[in-house]
């Protein structure tokens, strides 16, 4: 079943001849850009643009009875995080494909295209960030972290900018992992911090990174408090780098 369709995507999803879930679990008219255990991403051409088809295949117990189901729950996000005025990707369609006795055999998230210009690809092709959008990137992370989220894979790759603008505001993808709690604990705020510290290379030197800090603390100088966050952000961000691969 279709659980949401966006009113305006509904000719899109019919060209594409996505009427049910099933339609979308079955979809191959695409490019099948990732691939993992139990869940595959297809990039697809519309008339509506490019859009990204996450399919979640729920082959073991324990996925065919959560609840919400991980498409679902991506869905939640990226409404709750619209609510909020973050920019995340608009959803065309969600579906969930029932299974045997009240379980789940599938589900789907469809959505726009954030663009093809990352942060972590303007990074590598020395395009750098002027100073005020990347002491606002700190902003509205804070925002993000003090409305009780955390990314749990906030990379640069993560990350998109929209392709019409020079340095706009940027576009968090991936939101699967996001979570929402009334109080996170701070070791996931140090760790979405130190994967935008460890994706960013050799741009986050100490100088800026000490700025970039000081700003999401909302300090003007560095004090004790400061200097934890900072020990804590290093070190994680280096049992990151030994991660593999690198950035999921």
């Amino acid at each position: 079943m279709l659980s949401f369709v966006d009113p305006a995507g509904k000719e899109v999803l019919s060209a594409l001849g996505i009427m049910s879930c099933e339609d979308a679990i079955l979809f191959r008219a695409g490019e099948l850009v990732r691939e993992m255990p139990g869940r595959e991403t297809w990039r697809v051409d519309s008339s509506a643009g490019v859009l990204f088809l996450k399919k979640h295949l729920h082959s073991s117990l324990g996925t065919r009875w959560l609840r919400p189901s991980p498409a679902r729950s991506e869905f939640q996000r990226h409404l709750e995080l619209q609510e909020l005025g973050f920019s995340v990707p608009p959803v065309i369609g969600c579906g969930e494909m029932p299974g045997r006795f009240g379980s789940l055999a599938a589900s789907f998230l469809l959505t726009k295209s954030a663009g093809d210009r990352t942060l972590l690809s303007q990074l590598q092709g020395g395009h750098h960030p002027p100073r005020s959008w990347w002491l606002e990137l700190a902003v509205e992370l804070r925002r993000f972290h003090d409305a009780g989220f955390f990314h749990r894979d906030f990379y640069a790759n993560h990350l998109h900018l929209a392709d019409q603008q020079d340095w706009g505001r940027p576009c968090m993808i991936d939101l699967q992992r996001v979570v929402r709690r009334n109080s996170p604990r701070r070791r996931w705020l140090v760790k979405d911090l130190a994967a935008l510290h460890c994706s960013c290379g050799d741009f986050l030197k100490e100088e800026r990174h000490h700025e970039f800090l000081l700003r999401y603390l909302g300090k003007d100088l560095a004090d004790s408090e400061s200097d934890w966050w900072r020990q804590q952000i290093l070190r994680k961000s280096k049992a990151i780098a030994s991660h593999v691969p690198l950035y999921p």
